[in-house]
Formats: C-alpha cells, sequence, structure tokens
C-alpha cells in the first residue's frame, strides 16, 4: 500500500490571500480551491481562520486605543486640577506631588516650562504669605501708635474695626491694581465720619505705598501674576489638545 504523501501546511500569507480574494474580490472558496488546486475544505477552514485572527487583531486594537484613551484623559484631567490650583486659596500642591499623575504628566512632558514654574508659583505663595503676616503687624502697629492721639471716650476695639477693614483692602490694592490704594471706602468704618478718625484712615493709606512690606508684596504679588499666567497657557495647551505626547510607566502600550 501507497503512503500517503503528507502536505505542506498553508503559509500564513497564503491564508492571507485567501482571504483578501474571499473578502475584497469575491472569489468563493471553490473558485480559489480550483485556481490553487487546493481541497475546498482547506481553502475554507483557513478563510475562517483568517477572519478569526482579523477580529482578534481588531478587538485588540479597539482595547488598547480606549486604553489610551482614558489615559489621555486622566493626564488633561490631572493638567485641569493643577490649573484649578493656581486659582484656589489652599496650596494642596504638596499633595499634588503625591498623585500617580504627577510622574506621569512629568515623564511625558520632562523638558516643559511647568514644573520650575510650579516650583516658582510655591515659592512666591510662601513669600507672599510672609509678607502679608508682616503688613498685617505693620498694620496693626501704626494703628495703635495713631489711635494714642484720639480721646479715649471713643469706643473700644474702634483699632481692631480699622484693621478689619484696611488690611483688606491694602492687600487687595497691592495684588490687583496698586492705584486703588486710594479709593478706601469709608463707610466701612461707621466711626470714620469722625474727622480725626479719617484723617487717621488718610493718613495711612498716603503712606502706606512706601511701607518695604507694601512694595514687596506688589512686586511679588506681579510676578506671581506672570507664572500664573504662563501655567495657565501651558496647562490650556494640555486640556484643549487632548493628547499628551511622549510616554510614561503608565501607558498601555
Amino acid at each position: 500500500m501507497a503512503r500517503r504523501t503528507r502536505k505542506p501546511p498553508i503559509q500564513p500569507e497564503t491564508r492571507q490571500n485567501w482571504f483578501e480574494r474571499f473578502t475584497r474580490f469575491g472569489e468563493s472558496a471553490a473558485e480559489i480551491a480550483a485556481k490553487d488546486k487546493v481541497d475546498i475544505r482547506t481553502v475554507r477552514k483557513h478563510i475562517d481562520l483568517a477572519r478569526r485572527e482579523v477580529e482578534l487583531y481588531q478587538a485588540k486594537a479597539t482595547t488598547l486605543l480606549n486604553a489610551m484613551q482614558e489615559h489621555n484623559n486622566d493626564l488633561y484631567t490631572f493638567a485641569k486640577k493643577l490649573d484649578n490650583q493656581l486659582n484656589s486659596e489652599r496650596n494642596t500642591l504638596p499633595q499634588l506631588k503625591e498623585d500617580p499623575f504627577w510622574a506621569a504628566l512629568h515623564q511625558h512632558l520632562p523638558r516643559s516650562i511647568i514644573w520650575r514654574s510650579l516650583d516658582k508659583w510655591e515659592q512666591l505663595r510662601g513669600q507672599i504669605s510672609q509678607i502679608n503676616k508682616n503688613l498685617d503687624k505693620s498694620l496693626k502697629e501704626q494703628i495703635e501708635t495713631r489711635l494714642k492721639a484720639i480721646p479715649i471716650s471713643h469706643s473700644p476695639g474702634l483699632d481692631n474695626r480699622i484693621f478689619a477693614a484696611l488690611i483688606p483692602h491694602i492687600k487687595g490694592a497691592a495684588q490687583v491694581i496698586p492705584d486703588t490704594i486710594k479709593d478706601f471706602d469709608f463707610n466701612k468704618i461707621p466711626e470714620s465720619e469722625d474727622s480725626k478718625i479719617a484723617e487717621i484712615i488718610r493718613n495711612l493709606l498716603s503712606g502706606v505705598a512706601q511701607w518695604p512690606e507694601y512694595t514687596e508684596l506688589v512686586n511679588l504679588s506681579e510676578e506671581l501674576r506672570k507664572i500664573h499666567k504662563l501655567l495657565h497657557d501651558e496647562f490650556l495647551v494640555i486640556t484643549l489638545r487632548r493628547v499628551v505626547p511622549g510616554k510614561c510607566r503608565y501607558c498601555p502600550v
């Protein structure tokens, strides 16, 4: 009895060729089998196998695409969180630095101006906080000194009301528009109708622009505004682009 000759296995290139002829050019399995002198069952088997391979590849590609989109969403969401921190009264930057996406964004954008600008922003915030404390102290000392000339008949705690009205106005003027130092609303202090109290306030406001604390606060606030704008523009590019270049350890590929 003659031994059956074992046919060589169908190569992946042949399988893909059959699948393309079947799906793209409309050849039937019978036509392919006849032209290539192969059993029709073999052709059908490999066309089906090629279809499963394509479906598996497409499924993996879709999963990878979704994972990459979600990863980018996480990155630009974190960038928006950093941008929002710039307008926050509380400095939560130390906590944000512990977030895994801080390291991820840093790895994606290692040479970005963002990182040294955030360090500068944090440094300026600390300096401004200290200057504000010094300004509080200076204003209290000035008020106490000047109120010694006011008759005792005036109600107690008057200096505290002056301080409570003046300090946010002075700080606000230093951090926004310095010229507004002159636009104090005397109605904030009912007793300011008294000419002596009003004169104390006017004298304080006329001299405060020469205080070293005030001048330093103006300069630091201007520098902080520039850093703020630079950072906001950088974060805006990330959030609008929605795709962060580069790679990190958390990237799907």
